[in-house]
């Protein structure tokens, strides 16, 4: 009996207790004062602006912008000048990282740029580099300055630097004759002159080896070991008669001018052998 009047007497305060709370007004809480009541309010420290701006108005979930961070970089999107930042990556106080920064202007974010000070104006590679920036045969000088774009790296060495066109000995051309000097057998080629593919003129060639320049040897196929004149010429290859056979091949070197002669330099007389011995009256003494 006792138990049923315990019972009873609960079950009259519980409904006293809920006729109260339906039938008179409940207080709402709302601590930030946003108008949002705080069991439904997703930001519940949101400061509450007189004259809001468009940032500053709370939405239904009692956030205003300033309370968003989009990306999760921990800028808040009113201040974040970079608003899909990727996941993981470092960013500064504008809430951007070095993919999405373009310090020098050239078109290649920081974090891929090579050459992250690269003036304006120059054109870049993919890297971020201009030429300006570049030295692809690493002699030290920059490749929009450099005469010589592709010296051997073993020269930079030997020649112990390059000069300051990005040149070394064998990339000039001293004597300008179109000859770069690593090449050219004949470096001191005067200028006007004709040369061939070596670099070399007439008057530094001597094709057979007499000792007298081809532009002043007057009989360039001389043999080896014959003595020759001024001319470049041997005994065997002038004509002292001056009958057009050469004293070499001249059975008859003492022809008078004038006189009609044979293929070895004979005129019919010459020819003759009045004591009979075989040996030609030019020849017999």
């Amino acid at each position: 009996m006792n138990k049923m009047k315990s019972l009873s007497l609960a079950l009259i305060m519980l409904t006293a207790s809920l006729a109260g709370c339906l039938g008179g007004e409940t207080e709402i809480l709302d601590e930030d004062g946003d108008g949002v009541a705080d069991n439904l309010d997703l930001c519940p420290g949101t400061s509450v602006a007189a004259e809001p701006t468009e940032d500053e108005l709370i939405d239904s979930d009692g956030c205003n912008s300033y309370q968003f961070d989009d990306d999760g970089d921990d800028a808040n999107n009113v201040a974040d000048l970079c608003p899909m930042t990727p996941a993981g990556e470092s960013v500064d106080k504008d809430g951007c990282s070095q993919s999405q920064l373009d310090d020098d202007e050239d078109g290649v974010m920081n974090d891929a740029d090579l050459c992250t000070y690269t003036p304006a104006e120059e054109t870049v590679n993919a890297d971020g580099c201009s030429q300006s920036q570049l030295d692809d045969d690493a002699d030290g000088v920059m490749n929009n300055l450099d005469l010589c774009p592709f010296t051997p790296a073993e020269e930079i060495i030997v020649e112990a630097g390059v000069i300051k066109d990005g040149c070394v000995w064998s990339q000039l051309d001293d004597d300008a004759d179109g000859v770069m000097n690593g090449v050219d057998l004949c470096p001191n080629t005067l200028a006007g002159e004709t040369f061939d593919t070596d670099g070399c003129s007439e008057s530094q060639i001597d094709d057979d080896e007499d000792g007298v320049m081809n532009n002043l040897d007057q009989c360039t196929d001389t043999l080896a070991g014959e003595d020759v004149d001024t001319d470049g010429c041997s005994w065997e290859q002038l004509d002292d008669d001056g009958d057009g056979v050469m004293n070499g091949v001249d059975l008859c070197p003492n022809t008078l001018a004038g006189e009609v002669i044979d293929t070895d330099g004979c005129t019919p007389s010459q020819r003759a052998d009045d004591d009979g011995d075989g040996v030609i009256n030019s020849r017999d003494i």
